[in-house]
């Protein structure tokens, strides 16, 4: 009878809405995850490692790490942006904006999972955002 691990795929995708996350992990190592925190302007990949397990993203402004650089609180792991988008700026927006900025910034939030599939040589996710103006002005 094979062994337990056996059956289990070596590519795992793990929903976790109730922790706002996405965990992939290959071969029983943490490779990535999809996060969506409530103070991130935009969906991210955080943290990502190479196959030996070495985290390649900083910490900041997620997890902040002693010595480190904090600046450009808008470069968060991995993540897929415009700079203009029908004259908001999807790349730049973070907490860090100047008040008189914020209304030119629009937001990417984390819409659905509409697929989370493991196996053994690949993992398929489907995730559905969704684009917003920033408050107190529309498309």
């Amino acid at each position: 009878m094979p062994s337990k691990n056996a059956l289990a795929p070596r590519i795992r995708v793990v929903p976790d809405e109730g922790q706002r996350r996405v965990e992939v992990v290959i071969d029983g190592k943490p490779f990535t995850a999809y996060i969506w925190p409530e103070k991130l302007a935009k969906p991210v990949l955080y943290p990502l490692r190479t196959a030996k397990g070495t985290v390649v993203t900083r910490g900041y402004p997620v997890q902040p790490r002693s010595g480190e650089r904090v600046d450009h609180p808008h470069h968060v792991g991995i993540w897929f942006n415009y700079g203009n988008v029908n004259g908001f700026d999807f790349w730049n927006n973070s907490e860090a904006i100047k008040a008189e900025d914020a209304p030119k910034m629009g937001n990417i939030r984390h819409g659905a999972i509409t697929l989370a599939k493991s196996g053994s040589e690949q993992g398929n996710s489907k995730l559905t955002p969704t684009g917003l103006p920033a408050r107190g002005r529309s498309s």
